[in-house]
């Protein structure tokens, strides 16, 4: 595999292994953890080529296990998984909407590693996400007009900054990764109130966001706080607490870019939230509240 990779490093070797049939192989190679390593970089490489992008696409579950490797606990496998569906967003707009088709989970796996990866990956995951949102609205606002060029491309101007822009997943997005709070493994419940949480520290418009896309998100961050893992009740605990302040304190039109900033808890065990009766679901039952002072501190 060592040799191939460095033999990949040609255009010219890479288009004799595109006609080969070597990104079938390595499709495949990429599911299994001894080589994935080495057949992501190849894939890279080949994906230099308009012919290797074109194959890349086309081969089936090829996009797929690319977009799995976002996942990977390895981080040059989620800088190389990130750089090949980057650089296939960027050529063409057909190409955005295979990756979006292809990669099922992508948008939270991206979101993540835009605030927790390596600082090559966390630039790369924030481009992504915009050039993903970008083909969202560009297929809305197509839905209204001619079907037009198939070809045009999506222009994206580089990242200069050292901090990734933090890109809001579309309502849709959100509204998954809400329903992950009924999951029934704990990781997945401890990313999603992650994630969720991270987009009602940034802004109150998002905390609207979310309780309006997540609908059952009272009563099941109520579950959690009381029966979840240690990560997933604090979470959901300070989750909660940005919520019932959202709901509490209305903010007037125009505070759009307003934050919401969250004292962190630095109790070993969490607060008992109690979400609003009318929002859970949960009547005629008695919850005992806290008398601790709320640390949730809205700034204008």
């Amino acid at each position: 595999m060592n040799t191939i990779k460095s033999l990949s490093s040609s255009n010219e070797i890479c288009l004799e292994m595109v006609s080969l049939g070597f990104v079938k192989n390595l499709t495949s190679l990429l599911q299994k953890s001894v080589f994935s390593k080495q057949s992501i970089i190849i894939l890279r490489n080949l994906c230099n080529t308009e012919k290797g992008r074109i194959c890349i696409t086309e081969t089936p579950g090829c996009l797929a296990s690319i977009a799995e490797l976002l996942d990977s606990d390895v981080p040059e496998e989620q800088e190389n998984a990130i750089s090949i569906l980057l650089q296939l967003c960027v050529e063409k707009i057909e190409y955005c909407n295979l990756v979006v088709r292809e990669g099922v989970d992508m948008y939270s796996s991206l979101f993540l590693i835009s605030n927790n990866g390596t600082e090559e990956a966390k630039v790369s995951a924030s481009e992504l996400l915009r050039a993903l949102e970008e083909v969202d609205s560009h297929r809305e606002e197509e839905s209204s007009t001619l079907e037009g060029a198939t070809t045009s491309q999506t222009v994206i101007t580089p990242v200069k900054h050292q901090e990734p822009m933090l890109t809001t997943p579309s309502l849709k997005k959100s509204a998954s990764i809400a329903e992950l709070l009924d999951s029934d493994v704990p990781e997945e419940q401890e990313n999603a109130i992650s994630i969720l949480l991270l987009l009602c520290v940034e802004k109150i418009e998002y905390c609207k966001l979310v309780v309006r896309e997540g609908v059952d998100i009272y009563s099941s961050l109520f579950l959690i706080s009381n029966n979840g893992t240690e990560e997933a009740k604090v979470g959901a605990s300070e989750f909660l607490r940005a919520l019932e302040e959202v709901d509490s304190n209305s903010s007037p039109e125009g505070a759009t870019t307003s934050q919401v900033v969250i004292t962190p808890v630095k109790h070993q065990e969490p607060m008992l939230t109690t979400p609003s009766l009318k929002k859970s679901g949960l009547f005629g039952l008695r919850f005992p509240f806290s008398s601790t002072k709320k640390t949730f501190v809205r700034v204008f």
